[in-house]
């Protein structure tokens, strides 16, 4: 059986952790972030897990993260 490909854009904005849960940042975070409150800017820095359909998708396209 070959080896399966990773998504390259997938694996640089996902992440698997040791418990294979699939970490995602925030969108609207990267520039114009003077007339943005501070508390909405330190809330996005935190990752957000997926669920669902959506990580489905992503272990698609990730195989060799944790699953």
């Amino acid at each position: 059986m070959p080896k399966l490909k990773t998504n390259k854009s997938a694996d640089k904005r996902f992440r698997v952790t040791g418990t294979g849960k699939i970490l995602r940042g925030h969108q609207l975070n990267s520039h114009l972030k003077s007339k943005k409150k501070a508390d909405r800017i330190r809330r996005h820095l935190e990752p957000v897990q997926l669920d669902g359909g959506q990580k489905a998708e992503v272990q698609r396209l990730m195989p060799y993260g944790k699953n």
